[in-house]
């Protein structure tokens, strides 16, 4: 009987365990989307809200060895950035998705996909603020010649204004 309540007790608390990690990777609330939303978002005050955003980028090793599709996709060199009013805001989780191979015209293409997550689960206090989204590369993916091949640009950047109500 001992054995049979310590299986259970086991069984609840890694199903607990379980529930936590998985939410643990939730986005939480509606989603604020820079790159294709509105310029000014309106929400309550408190009202969960998430940003979420990512890269992809291509890399062809046959192309590679002649200078083309070559590219550094590491998930550090190509990272999307957040800021509210001007903070840098740390990510609540980054994912790497699965890769793509993608044959074009006998080359094969293996496409990397990262997604980064900014969850606001308690939302904001009411007020207006600036969430700033910005899309980073690397010097030498973007540009032939560099001084600095590793050095992060800034390839986009997207603000909207969210009114807290």
């Amino acid at each position: 009987m001992k054995k049979q309540k310590f299986y259970v007790l086991f069984i609840v608390v890694f199903s607990l365990f379980m529930i936590a990690a998985a939410n643990g990777k939730q986005p939480t609330g509606q989603q604020i989307n820079l790159m294709d939303g509105p310029n000014i978002v309106y929400i309550d005050t408190g009202e969960p809200f998430h940003v979420q955003h990512g890269y992809s980028c291509g890399y062809c090793k046959e192309l590679a060895e002649y200078g083309l599709w070559g590219y550094k996709c590491a998930a550090g060199l190509v990272p999307f950035t957040l800021t509210l009013d001007g903070e840098n805001i740390h990510f609540s989780y980054m994912e790497s998705l699965p890769e793509n191979k993608v044959s074009i015209e006998g080359y094969i293409f293996r496409f990397k996909h990262y997604l980064w997550t900014f969850n606001f689960p308690y939302g904001l206090e009411a007020g207006t603020y600036e969430l700033t989204g910005t899309w980073h590369n690397i010097c030498e993916n973007v540009f032939e010649n560099c001084e600095k091949p590793l050095e992060r640009i800034v390839i986009l950047e997207k603000t909207v204004t969210v009114i807290v109500e």
